[in-house]
């Protein structure tokens, strides 16, 4: 009868356990404030009590070359995983709202798409415009962007679609009126001639 060591046994039910315990994907994503928190103690000796310093600590970082990487090992995800989840989604909780600017700056992008200027260079002018008017705001600028974006492409394409000369448009819009008016005396028409077809067989 085999025999097995008591260390080897001891190892083969900490692998078991620790796969059966093993953190399931995205469950990371629940506790990113604490893991932020244990990256600033390990790396920076900061101390955050809480997620909005630990946000505002992680921000001041001048130099994050790797910084990514090392949060993701803490978290148990990958290194763009951890950066894409803290600029897209957990750092909004912090930003302030644009609802209220929506309006002016939509009009401001109007502005600069029917004078001809780039997307690139229009949306830093609006940006960039927003943040002077209000220095003490912290707005979210990946969303700030995709949403001037998705306007700017939308008024670019309407501003370039082909418009019909007016006496064409005039044009077209007359005929349809006078089919509108003709369809129904000439349905009238038809059905008087068939009325007297249908008396003649009678």
């Amino acid at each position: 009868m085999k025999q097995y060591s008591t260390s080897s046994t001891t190892n083969c039910l900490c692998r078991s356990v620790n796969k059966i315990y093993a953190p399931l994907p995205f469950m990371w994503k629940d506790d990113f404030g604490r893991h932020l928190r244990t990256f600033l103690e390990q790396t920076h000796r900061l101390h955050a009590a809480t997620d909005t310093e630990a946000y505002r600590g992680l921000v001041a970082i001048q130099n994050k070359h790797g910084m990514w990487g090392r949060i993701g090992d803490i978290c148990g995800a990958s290194e763009k995983n951890a950066h894409d989840f803290f600029h897209n989604t957990w750092s909004k909780r912090f930003c302030d709202s644009f609802e209220a600017h929506k309006a002016q700056m939509t009009e401001q992008l109007r502005r600069l798409v029917q004078e001809g200027v780039d997307k690139s260079e229009a949306l830093t002018a609006v940006i960039g415009g927003l943040q002077q008017e209000h220095p003490g705001q912290n707005f979210h600028l990946i969303s700030l962007r995709q949403l001037l974006t998705h306007s700017y492409d939308r008024m670019a394409a309407r501003q370039q679609a082909p418009r019909q000369p007016r006496v064409q448009r005039e044009r077209r819009q007359e005929v349809q009126i006078r089919q509108k008016q003709v369809l129904p005396r000439q349905w009238n028409m038809d059905t008087d001639d068939l009325i007297a077809e249908l008396a003649k067989l009678l």
